[in-house]
Formats: structure tokens, sequence, C-alpha cells
């Protein structure tokens, strides 16, 4: 995903120059006649310009490319990220240089990998910096600074006795998974300054915070708030593409 955000860096850069190359040239001089090159190149301009301040302060497409976050983002969802929901970041770099807002606790965040930036997870804040954050794997409880998190037995997800569907109250109400077969991994986390813990909503099948390959994430990698599924489509499922999925997306 960076190595495209570099991509349309650089294009617009590129494009940018003969653009301001000709509109100087025609200010300049009354018969000024730029190369066909330079003229079919700065054609671009305005139109990447666009894309680049959209993709980098607006709005971005991402795709949900597993199940960690059922029940509530489903694998083949293809969502919007309201990318100024926790400042506005520079480009590529994500360091925030307008606005104060930052992620509560139970809030849906996409963010970047801190070991790969280029790959982007989206999971749900449980601990926020300073938070002492404890997961009981056997008893699948959750322990934010010595208060459990409460949840509540919905039923049995899709009809399967081994997912078991929870409402969770945590910052907002949602619902999660525990899957009755599977221990997942769970422990002890004091969340440095400047840093967050991340959990999946499936909880049992999610690869988060718990694991070293994520960790604790930097404010830095912060990306946006999902905030709508505009398509759903997914080759696994009999049917691939599913209208119910569209709309705005809740927590």
């Amino acid at each position: 995903m960076m190595l495209f955000e570099w991509v349309i860096l650089v294009l617009t850069v590129s494009t940018g120059f003969f653009w301001f190359y000709i509109f100087y040239g025609k200010r300049k001089h009354t018969n000024y006649a730029p190369s066909k090159f330079a003229d079919y190149t700065a054609g671009f301009f305005p139109v990447l310009l666009v894309v680049f301040i959209l993709r980098s302060f607006i709005i971005e497409p991402f795709r949900i490319p597993s199940g960690s976050m059922t029940p509530n983002l489903l694998d083949g969802d293809f969502i919007f990220v309201n990318k100024h929901s926790f400042g506005v970041r520079l480009p590529i770099a994500g360091k925030r240089i307008f606005g104060s807002r930052t992620p509560e606790r139970g809030e849906m965040v996409v963010f970047r990998l801190p070991s790969d930036p280029s790959i982007v997870y989206v999971k749900r804040v449980i601990g926020l910096p300073g938070d002492e954050v404890f997961y009981d794997y056997q008893e699948k409880e959750l322990w934010v600074n010595d208060h459990l998190v409460e949840n509540n037995y919905v039923g049995n997800y899709a009809d399967d006795s081994n997912l078991a569907l929870m409402q969770e109250t945590y910052g907002s109400e949602h619902q999660i998974i525990h899957m009755n077969s599977r221990l997942s991994p769970g422990g002890l986390y004091n969340v440095p300054e400047g840093h967050y813990f991340m959990m999946g909503d499936n909880r049992d099948n999610s690869q988060d915070s718990r694991f070293s390959v994520v960790g604790f994430v930097p404010e830095d990698n912060l990306v946006g708030k999902p905030v709508f599924i505009w398509m759903h489509w997914n080759d696994e499922d009999q049917d691939a593409f599913k209208w119910e999925r569209l709309g705005f997306i809740e927590g």
C-alpha cells in the first residue's frame, strides 16, 4: 500500500512540474507551444492531484483480507476509511500536523503494521497509552485497568456451535466472537505512552497486539477510522456479492 502512495506522489510531482512549466511558458510567451509530450503529461496533473489529496487527507478505500474482525467486518468487505478522524497527517510519514482527536476505547481503527508499514490492519482499540490490559485466555475475559469488560452471550454465530456470539460493552456496544475450541494468547500488557493495544473482534482468530508481529501500535501508524462498506466481494462465498453488507459502519 505504501508503494502505491509513493507512486501517486511521484506521478503527481512529475506531472505537476510539466503543468507549471507549460503555465509559466504561456504567461511569459504569447506564442508558446509546448511539446506534445509535455502537454500530454501535464494533462494528468489535475486528476492525480485530486486523487492524491483525497487518498492522503480525506478518504481512502481498503479491502478487508481476513475474518479477524468478524462479525462486524467480513473477509471481502471493501471499506472507506476517514483519513482525518485522528488528525490530518503527512502522507506516507503519518505524522500528525493538525487536529487533536485520538482513538477512544472500543473504537475500530485502521493502522499500519509496526513491523511492516506497507501492511495495513484494522482492529479495535482496547488499550490507550498508560492502560493496563489483561486478557484471561482460559476464561476469555478482558480486563482493562482492573475493570472487567462486560460481554453477554447472544447465541451461536452462523449456526455454528463452536462460535459463541457475544455482546460486548466497551466504549460502544458491539458484537465479538469466541471460539469454544480454541484458546488465543493472553497475559498482562502495559501500554506505553504514545501507543495503543489492539484486538480483533474474532478474539480467538485474530493476529493483533497479543502477538509480537503486531505488538503495541505507535500513534504515527494510525491511518484512520473505517466508516462505510461500499462493496462486498468474496470468491469463496456461494454468494460472492452481498448487497446487505453495504452501509455505514457502527463502532
